[in-house]
């Protein structure tokens, strides 16, 4: 999945540009890298329970209670963060915190608890909450410490000014002040004037997953014939463009992924499918509440981190296991074939992903829709 991320253009454009959008990615994948580990974490905790006790299993019994989860309250520190660079990560919070939890039953039930391990839901899910949720806020608010801190941010003095607001007289100046603040940045986010609005760039949800729009970050046209190592003909020009797009034979592929990878998890009972692809949905679904307004491309980049590992995993699933014969050589064959085709594809939109000065008709070349 790593290897497939380096060679997708959006991600490896957004890396470059250093936009909001990839460090809530980046933190938002670690959370979930945190919540497989912590399930492992846990597995092994039980299992180590009962090599001491002696017994088989857990009997029926609920087992031992662990307060001491740090990977999942890692994973609150990373959610919070998230949170701090868009507030629709709060989605994958939740995803992941029922997941979370869902993970403590099974692991459980598989220990022998049995019907004890609904007892999770009860016991260990408000402890899930403090460790993620509770956690995941007081970063959030740690990251406005400057702003709590001084007293020149854009609305921090709300408090002093409003001295009856119900935020602040509860919370006290700076908090109701940031209280006010964050209703500000909501109500303009969901008000109309933003949803009346339109950009040429703009695309639904619904587009993304097939790279119906992507999006354009910088173009500068009519470079003349030897201006900047332009090799156009006479009467010729050259661009410089800088396209945030994936490469369209990862994403596509990984589209594909998603269908499979959704066939394997329910039929095929493979529960390692579960994380990438409802973390993946989840990040893609959440804009969907917005799609009345201008949303963009390069939003995606939440997504292709998951869907690029459901993609490695359906990859490995038509590898086979190791010392496989015949099959073992015809899915070599197949998933050589794919990762040619995309490090292939990625190598030809380079140039529009670098900015290098390139023919029109090179440029042309790399559309290969209107829409792009």
């Amino acid at each position: 999945a790593g290897l497939l991320l380096t060679v997708d253009g959006l991600t490896f454009v957004m890396s470059r540009i250093a936009l909001l959008d990839i460090f809530q990615a980046a933190f938002t994948v670690m959370a979930v890298a945190c919540l497989v580990a912590d399930r492992d974490w846990f597995r092994h905790r039980l299992a180590d329970h009962l090599r001491r006790s002696g017994q088989p299993d857990l009997g029926g019994r609920y087992g031992p209670l662990l307060l001491w989860r740090p990977w999942r309250w890692t994973a609150g520190v990373l959610f919070g963060l998230a949170i701090a660079c868009k507030w629709n990560s709060v989605y994958a919070l939740a995803a992941m915190g029922i997941m979370a939890v869902v993970y403590d039953i099974t692991s459980r039930r598989t220990a022998g608890a049995r019907r004890a391990g609904f007892r999770s839901v009860l016991i260990e899910a408000p402890i899930a909450f403090v460790s993620m949720v509770v956690t995941a806020l007081v970063v959030y608010v740690a990251t406005w410490w400057s702003w709590l801190a001084t007293d020149g941010g854009w609305g921090r003095d709300y408090g002093a000014r409003h001295p009856d607001d119900f935020w602040v007289r509860h919370l006290g100046d700076g908090l109701g002040s940031l209280m006010h603040y964050h209703k500000e940045i909501l109500d303009f986010h969901t008000g109309d004037w933003i949803a009346q609005q339109t950009h040429v760039y703009e695309s639904h949800p619904f587009q993304w997953l097939v790279m119906g729009r992507v999006i354009g970050i910088d173009a500068v046209y009519d470079i003349q014939p030897g201006v900047d190592g332009c090799s156009a003909e006479p009467g010729q020009t050259c661009v410089r463009i800088i396209s945030g797009m994936g490469t369209p034979f990862l994403w596509w592929f990984a589209m594909a992924a998603l269908i499979a990878g959704l066939a394997f998890w329910w039929l095929g009972r493979d529960w390692r499918f579960a994380v990438p692809l409802v973390a993946g949905l989840t990040v893609w679904a959440m804009w969907l509440p917005n799609a009345d307004r201008p949303l963009f491309y390069f939003y995606a980049i939440m997504i292709i981190p998951f869907t690029a590992t459901v993609l490695a995993m359906v990859l490995g699933k038509i590898l086979g296991p190791a010392g496989g014969g015949r099959r073992r050589r015809r899915g070599a064959l197949i998933v050589g074939a794919a990762m040619v085709v995309m490090v292939a594809n990625f190598w030809f939109i380079y140039p529009v992903l670098t900015d290098q000065v390139i023919t029109r008709q090179a440029y042309a070349w790399r559309l290969w829709f209107h829409s792009w």
